[in-house]
């Protein structure tokens, strides 16, 4: 058994993203890497939000294969208190499932954040 410890922690980070190793493994990009892109649609990288229609959505990939991580995406209107917001699957592309967090119409200002755990410990 590999020990969650140094370099192999989950909350280890091996560079300047700030990605911790649980983050990467979560969203199926190297640890090691230190470009990281905003997601394209297809290939993994960085959640995205945006504006849609008056709304802010925040969009991710889910790899397939990830069945020891439990995926929450969180809102928050002040970088303090956070609560989860409902998750849905958007769509599929090979590996990936797009899934998609919207907050409330003419919410703002808003922060979405990404929150990742293994449930296998």
């Amino acid at each position: 058994m590999i020990e969650n410890a140094e370099l192999a922690a989950d909350e280890a980070v091996l560079n300047d993203t700030g990605f911790t190793n649980l983050m990467a493994f979560a969203l199926n990009m190297d640890p090691l890497d230190e470009h990281v892109p905003t997601t394209d649609g297809s290939n993994p990288g960085m959640p995205e939000s945006f504006i849609d229609g008056g709304t802010a959505k925040y969009r991710f990939l889910k790899p397939g294969g990830r069945d020891n991580i439990d995926y929450k995406v969180e809102l928050s209107t002040n970088l303090v208190g956070w609560f989860s917001v409902p998750l849905s699957s958007v769509g599929q592309s090979r590996i990936y499932e797009h899934m998609e967090a919207s907050a409330l119409p003419d919410f703002h200002p808003c922060f979405f954040r990404l929150v990742v755990e293994r449930n296998d410990i």
